[in-house]
This record gives C-alpha cells, sequence and structure tokens, in this order.
C-alpha cells in the first residue's frame, strides 16, 4: 500500500511538474511528451492521481495521520523531484526499478513479522 501511494504521488507531482512552463523538461521520458501535448488532460490526471494517493493514505493511517504523512510524502517527493528533475535523472528505467525494489521490500518486509 505504501509503495503505491508513494508512487501515486510521484507520477502525480511528476505530471503537475510537466505541465509547468517554467520548468526545464528534458522531454525525454515519454510522459513529458504526452504531457506537453495535452497539458490540461495532464493536470487532470496529475490532480487524479494525488487524490487517490491522499484517499490511500488516509485508507492506510487513518484520517489525520493519512493527511499529514501524504503531506510529508509529497514535500519530500516535490523536493526531490523540484532537484533532480533537471539533471535529467528520471527517466521510465530509474523509475521501474525504484518501484520494483519498493515493492519487494513492501512484501518482503510486511511479511517477515508473521
Amino acid at each position: 500500500m505504501l509503495t503505491a501511494i508513494l508512487f501515486f504521488s510521484f507520477l502525480g507531482f511528476f505530471l503537475l511538474y510537466n505541465t509547468s512552463k517554467k520548468a526545464e523538461l528534458s522531454r525525454s521520458f515519454f510522459l513529458e511528451k504526452w504531457v506537453e501535448a495535452r497539458p490540461k488532460t495532464g493536470k487532470a490526471v496529475a490532480l487524479l492521481l494525488l487524490t487517490a494517493a491522499l484517499a490511500g493514505s488516509i485508507y492506510h493511517w487513518g484520517t489525520g495521520g493519512g493527511f499529514f504523512s501524504f503531506l510529508v510524502i509529497l514535500m519530500t517527493i516535490a523536493s526531490c523531484t523540484v532537484l533532480i528533475a533537471p539533471l535529467r535523472y528520471i527517466n521510465y528505467k530509474g523509475v521501474a526499478v525504484i518501484l520494483l525494489v519498493c515493492m519487494v521490500a513492501e512484501i518482503v518486509f510486511k511479511n517477515a513479522g508473521k
């Protein structure tokens, strides 16, 4: 569940970041090209992803804890994205590897306590 919340938060913020006219975009990631061609649809999808991450966070941690956890997650992801994206380190292979490692770690550590 935590991996999905983190991924939806990252993807939602990354899409909103790429709809900005001030951001320096690399346009190497297919998602960046798609958002550049359809900025209104990209913003709608990004807000939907952020809403899903917020709903998942509230479901996982409760109302107060979920809301504040979502804010902390979003602030962390936003600051990392703003720092790393202009350096062009974010690509689909890296995102896929990080997502896979997080999913495996979540499954392993969730089942380790049983």
